[in-house]
């Protein structure tokens, strides 16, 4: 069923107090309403954010403070961004893939294989995921060719995964139209991969444009055991995303939007339920991320719900005080430095975490009503607050 999005105007504020003995998250950095922040964090307090419209930040310091960085990835605004160590990382941005080597200061466009010739059509890429130093990387490859100005796309698609940094690839097919959300990976053989499935019908002209919007198929979490080889399915939601983590010893824990954490101990064979981290699904507070120290504590952005803590694996869960309590408008994303440092972002400002924090007074709510779109070449994707996705694709009709 096709999917007509909206996020209700909500009013909510949030205070912080003036000092608190326990963690909590200070402000350090700015928001940038209706994108999606990815974040990276390292051990060294190194880290690097990267908003969908092509601001990125660079921080020395565990996100203290932040520094801008004035060299985008080639194609445009720089849609994903993920980085492998402080230096090495990869960018997606309208179906080009890029790498640097020097904490993107400078960028080199990587070929990859698309799914579709691009002199007939465009591959679309998205879902990125780094690991072992940068030389493994995976996305999602979804295609569409274009026929008397109209877009046709395949309703099929691959995740691609390189372990040379981009020499060579190998090619995983699914069996339907897709959309990355991210891939994680707890080595270079065992990584989750979250997929939004879609089908889209016969495309439809209307004056010079023509266009299909997707019918959505829900998030397929997907597992790897042989670097990306082969993936099989290990969870299915209705949403637009699962969350992902891998913890010490090889735990996967994972959270849907609607707050509901499971762990499993066996690759994602078999899950349990730990907790549910948005007590009324009817409300618009979703989990954005999770992420995980080496050391196994795991930490979730909670849009409208603020930041919880596990230090058990994903097992039981604490909340700690932050200005993301006030739902905004944008997808956020959280980023462990260690086991005491993280910092998070997206729908309210950068924060970092420290052992007390200031007042910072009143935390804005969303200020108005519309769906966040991100755009990527013909593709438009729009996610409520409900975390209900639909995408678009259009192009100039003859």
């Amino acid at each position: 069923m096709k999917k007509k999005l909206v996020i209700a105007a909500l009013a909510a504020a949030v205070v912080v107090p003036a000092s608190a003995q326990a963690a909590g998250w200070a402000p350090t950095g700015p928001t940038d309403p209706e994108q999606r922040l990815n974040l990276s964090g390292f051990a060294d307090g190194s880290g690097l954010a990267a908003f969908s419209d092509g601001v990125m930040l660079h921080t020395t310091d565990y996100g203290s403070t932040w520094q801008p960085l004035t060299t985008p990835p080639p194609g445009g605004q720089s849609i994903e961004l993920r980085m492998g160590t402080p230096a090495v990382g990869w960018g997606l941005s309208n179906g080009v893939l890029s790498r640097t080597t020097d904490t993107a200061a400078t960028w080199t466009q990587v070929a990859f294989p698309p799914d579709t010739d691009p002199a007939h059509g465009a591959n679309g890429i998205s879902g990125l995921g780094t690991t072992d130093a940068g030389r493994t990387v995976a996305f999602d490859v979804d295609a569409f060719t274009v026929k008397d100005g109209c877009p046709y796309p395949l309703n099929s698609s691959t995740l691609a995964t390189s372990h040379d940094g981009g020499a060579t690839w190998t090619r995983a097919g699914l069996p339907y139209a897709s959309l990355g959300w991210r891939v994680n990976w707890r080595d270079a053989k065992v990584g989750a991969a979250s997929v939004f499935g879609l089908h889209y019908p016969p495309p439809v002209r209307d004056g010079d444009t023509c266009s299909t919007t997707s019918e959505n198929l829900g998030t397929d979490l997907l597992v790897t055991e042989d670097g990306g080889v082969t993936w099989r399915k290990v969870l299915h939601d209705d949403l637009a995303f699962i969350a992902a983590a891998w913890t010490k010893g090889g735990r996967l824990v994972t959270s849907e939007a609607t707050g509901e954490v499971r762990v499993s101990d066996d690759l994602g064979r078999t899950f349990r339920q730990t907790a549910d981290l948005v007590a009324d699904d009817s409300l618009p507070i979703r989990v954005w991320s999770i992420d995980a120290t080496p050391a196994g504590r795991v930490y979730a952005f909670i849009n409208g719900g603020g930041v919880a803590v596990s230090d058990d694996s994903g097992a039981t869960w604490t909340k700690e005080a932050s200005l993301f309590e006030a739902p905004g408008l944008a997808i956020g994303d959280i980023a462990a430095f260690d086991a005491e440092h993280a910092v998070a972002g997206g729908p309210q400002a950068l924060s970092t975490r420290a052992t007390a924090i200031p007042a910072v007074g009143l935390a804005p709510a969303a200020p108005h009503a519309g769906s966040i779109a991100i755009r990527d070449g013909a593709r438009t994707l729009r996610i409520d607050s409900r975390a209900r996705a639909v995408v678009t694709l259009t192009t100039k009709g003859h």
